[in-house]
């Protein structure tokens, strides 16, 4: 597993929104945007899962195919036990990878193109959901990571 990419040279770089990633370890994950900071590498697709996850599809006028139907799941109050969170977490990450696939090219270096996804550990209770999720890249990139969902 590497950490943090620092080499930006060619790359298009994404502005860190969420603060508090560490791809070494465990690490809720925050909002920012004061930061000012970059990022690449497996960071960046930690991000844009994220952004794309909690996005509602259709919620984007320039882009109704970007988001996933797994917050407006969690709203109408679809997922309510463990099968039918990873059923609906399985069906976010169909929609994910649908999204991207059309969105990488030849330029895009392997450390910033999603390979797979994990739903590792999750924490369901009324009103919260939260999730443990792996990430890898085609670099075999890892990181794993906490995001919480209050209802």
């Amino acid at each position: 597993m590497r950490t943090i990419s620092n080499n930006y040279t060619g790359r298009d770089l994404d502005l860190l929104i969420l603060q508090g990633f560490d791809p070494n370890k465990q690490t809720n994950v925050e909002l920012s945007l004061g930061s000012g900071l970059v990022c690449a590498g497996i960071q960046k697709v930690a991000q844009e899962f994220i952004i794309l996850l909690l996005n509602g599809k259709g919620s984007n006028p320039w882009d109704p195919t970007r988001g996933t139907d797994f917050m407006s799941s969690i709203e109408k109050g679809l997922i309510y036990d463990e099968t039918m969170l990873q059923a609906q977490f399985s069906f976010a990450v169909s929609d994910v990878f649908a999204y991207l696939e059309g969105k990488v090219g030849p330029e895009v270096p392997d450390d910033e193109i999603l390979e797979d996804v994990e739903l590792l550990e999750w924490d369901l209770r009324p009103g919260y959901i939260s999730i443990k999720v792996k990430l890898t890249t085609a670099a075999g990139d890892s990181s794993v990571f906490l995001v919480p969902v209050s209802i």
